[in-house]
């Protein structure tokens, strides 16, 4: 009985770590969308001003609020409201990169790559399905995903939002394709990695 628990723990613990893996390859291509040569990419008008934006966001949590209150239209008056700034606030990645990047180290090489294969099918499933309903509804997918990770709700603004101004929709639909695609190619590396591993194993065991 407690070898079937033991093997049933183990089973789960193996879902736990493919899932982790989803997250931090979302989180990385996130981080790899929010560089300056990515935001430059993605963006037509505004660049400078959304890459700096970009740079205040990806950088140090307690300064985040600080240094985007600094920004001004006019003098004396802040570029964004507060309710835009605790949207941008709640926006940095690095966190959920670094909690979840660690948890794998931490899991040992072997364990990461047996869990890999199962997160691989899951994976590159679940990105397909999103770019294709991206590209089918774009507007639901939007409102979609801010729904599931800000239910706090603080990231609907009026349309003459500065936010938006700086960042507009067109913006998004470029930042998602490149998303997917940095997804995409991790997960490319990841499969030959695994592919590797398994003939390697197998050769020691012949």
């Amino acid at each position: 009985m407690d070898e079937i628990n033991v093997n049933i723990l183990s089973r789960n613990m193996k879902y736990v770590r493919a899932l982790l893996i989803l997250v931090w390859i979302i989180s990385t291509a996130v981080l790899v969308a929010s560089l300056p040569t990515s935001i430059r990419f993605a963006c037509r008008d505004n660049c400078l001003l959304a890459v700096q934006v970009d740079r205040i966001v990806g950088g140090r949590p307690e300064r985040v609020g600080p240094e985007l209150r600094f920004l001004e239209v006019n003098e004396g008056k802040s570029l964004f409201t507060e309710s835009e700034i605790s949207h941008l606030i709640d926006v940095n990645m690095k966190a959920i990169w670094i909690i979840t990047g660690l948890s794998l180290v931490l899991s040992g090489k072997e364990r990461f790559l047996i869990s890999a294969q199962s997160s691989l099918k899951f994976g590159v499933v679940l990105a397909g399905i999103v770019a294709v309903f991206a590209m089918m509804s774009w507007e639901a997918f939007f409102i979609g995903f801010h729904k599931l990770f800000f239910p706090q709700g603080n990231w609907a603004f009026p349309p003459d939002s500065n936010l938006l101004m700086i960042y507009p929709e067109y913006f998004w639909q470029r930042m998602s394709g490149l998303v997917t695609g940095t997804v995409l190619v991790i997960y490319g590396a990841l499969m030959i990695a695994v592919r590797h591993h398994t003939k390697r194993s197998r050769f020691k065991t012949t």
